[in-house]
């Protein structure tokens, strides 16, 4: 009980800190719904005497309270009207805020942590519960507080005229609550359900559309509306289930509302036979009573409005607790930008993803300026892991690994990425032109600058030949380019970078081997002359490379360039070889 108290404080205060960047705004519309709901409440109370004295013939008093009725009636419209364009503004300010800061989060955040959410979960998150948390914050909330008013001023009035009536409708308010709170719980169960499964559903799709390929050639078109079918009749059922407890909650409230209407009806009618009450006084008590009873419904309503709020706070505040991998939302890169050189130093590194089985056993290595070295070996052995620790993607490692320049010797961490020009396997293009692609790895670069790194890439000749040159839009994944060509690209983009590591991940596994070799000859004639690290299985590639790396049981070996010869495992325990840079 006292963690479920402590989470939901945590929750109230997240809320709390969101209204901050609405707050003039939301309080705005909270004093335009508070005037308007006593506007209203003036109006029911003007229907008696107008109906009074139009019944008496009063003619003079009569257009008195026409005018005044017709004045609220204009104060209600204009007040609602400010509030639906403040509602609209802050909706789409307080949506794309958050949504901005989640999204921020995510790209900052520990590489590790965050793999473990599948993108369309996360998608599912920053739109549909965010929309959700918006949507309490800016129309709840301010929504709440002018039914409060509405209700207080409305008992007051009737009060004044029936004060009986008003106290017997007043009590009904205890019982609103305890509905809410009684079907309030299994609302948030179900809630939290129906956006899991519909974070299910955005990832189905999304896998779908994206490997749209892979169900074509494999005849699975049947089988997966199938699985698609599955998740929505989950969703379905669900979605039945709490129609079906949102109705019983609302056959309730309605029966509570009508009862006490058809109470106020048959009150007001006998006391007109009676002569003991006037029809402008009845007509004043049902839409007080309206005045009444429905906030009273709506506060119900906005009680299972904030358990399903509270849900996807929940949810939301599980993607802003994965760790940064900064403790601020940004790196700091001004004491690299003047290294044009360094050496690559793995000093006894172990890593593992399972207890007692490395993938990587105290590897000792140097890579050195200029050096273009392959890395080999079966696949599963670790070579992509390898890559990963340099970039610092993961970092639970033990032993040391280290960027050395001629000024510092720096620990691998995210600032070191900017040293780096990566290209990793498989088709890493965004869509837009080609030219966006490319300015990915150097967002400033001339024309000629973006047409030298196309030739070193021998993706110059294709992209001229394409409908808009470099400006041609192509789709997702590069849609529009074959494999072979948005691999070139992607190399374009790294080399257009120039930075002092160099990183091939399977890189040119697309391309013949004429293209491979000669992208490989221009990488290798670079002026600035990168530390290359290349992963490769080809032969050919292995030949323009001045080292050889296998990758075996977690143990890294120099393996000799001349396949002809016979692979001898020797230890790289190089550290202390001597370079200049």
């Amino acid at each position: 009980m006292k963690d479920e108290m402590k989470n939901l404080f945590k929750k109230l205060i997240w809320l709390i800190c969101q209204c901050k960047l609405i707050a003039k705004y939301l309080f705005s519309m909270i004093i335009l719904g508070i005037l308007a709901s006593l506007a209203s409440v003036y109006r029911s109370v003007t229907s008696k005497y107008l109906i009074d004295y139009a019944t008496n013939s009063e003619f003079a008093k009569l257009y008195k309270y026409l005018f005044i009725m017709c004045l609220m009636i204009f104060i209600e419209i204009g007040f609602n009207s400010i509030i639906n364009i403040l509602l609209c503004y802050c909706q789409a300010k307080l949506s794309s805020s958050i949504q901005k800061r989640l999204y921020s989060h995510i790209i900052y955040s520990n590489f590790t942590e965050s793999s473990k959410y599948h993108s369309g979960d996360l998608l599912t998150r920053i739109t549909s519960d965010v929309a959700t948390i918006t949507s309490f914050i800016v129309n709840t909330i301010q929504n709440t507080v002018s039914l409060i008013v509405l209700l207080i001023a409305s008992f007051v009035a009737l009060l004044s005229f029936q004060p009986m009536m008003a106290i017997i409708l007043i009590l009904i308010a205890p019982i609103s609550i305890l509905i809410s709170r009684i079907f309030g719980h299994k609302l948030k169960n179900l809630y939290l359900k129906i956006q899991e499964t519909e974070s299910s559903n955005t990832s189905f799709i999304q896998e779908s559309m994206q490997n749209s390929v892979i169900i074509k050639t494999f005849c699975i078109e049947k089988n997966n509306i199938y699985n698609y079918k599955r998740i929505q009749n989950a969703k379905l059922k669900l979605s039945l289930s709490k129609g079906f407890i949102s109705s019983l909650y609302n056959i309730v409230l309605y029966l509570g509302y009508w009862g006490s209407y058809f109470l106020v009806f048959c009150f007001g009618a006998l006391n007109i036979s009676n002569g003991t009450t006037t029809f402008g006084t009845l007509t004043a008590l049902l839409q007080l009573t309206a005045n009444i009873q429905g906030p009273l419904s709506e506060l119900g309503s906005s009680f299972s409005s904030f358990i399903t709020t509270l849900a996807s706070v929940e949810r939301v505040m599980a993607i802003e607790n994965i760790a940064l991998e900064n403790s601020k939302l940004s790196y700091d890169y001004s004491d690299l930008e003047t290294i044009n050189s360094v050496i690559i130093e793995f000093k006894n590194t172990t890593f593992q993803y399972i207890a007692q089985n490395p993938v990587l056993k105290n590897v000792c290595l140097s890579i050195f300026p200029g050096e273009i070295v392959a890395l080999i070996g079966r696949s599963g052995e670790g070579k992509t892991t390898f890559i990963k620790l340099l970039l610092s993607l993961i970092n639970n490692y033990n032993g040391e690994i280290n960027i050395i320049s001629e000024k510092k010797s720096i620990k691998v961490s995210p600032e070191t990425r900017y040293l780096i020009s990566y290209v990793p396997q498989g088709n890493t293009l965004f869509s837009g032109s080609v030219e966006d692609n490319l300015r990915y790895g150097y967002l400033d670069a001339t024309n000629n600058e973006l047409e030298q790194a196309l030739k070193s890439a021998c993706a110059w000749d294709f992209v001229n030949k394409l409908q808009h040159n470099i400006h041609t839009i192509i789709g997702e994944k590069g849609l529009g380019l074959s494999e072979g060509q948005a691999q070139r690209v992607a190399i374009a983009r790294a080399l257009l970078r120039k930075k002092p590591i160099l990183i091939l991940d399977e890189a040119t596994s697309a391309l013949d081997e004429t293209t491979e070799m000669e992208i490989l000859q221009a990488i290798k004639c670079l002026d600035y002359k990168p530390t290359c690290i290349i992963i490769t299985h080809r032969p050919s590639a292995l030949s323009i490379c001045t080292r050889i790396l296998r990758l075996e049981h977690g143990i890294v070996y120099e393996a000799p360039i001349n396949n002809e010869e016979k692979t001898e495992k020797v230890d790289l325990n190089i550290l202390k070889k001597e370079a200049i840079l």
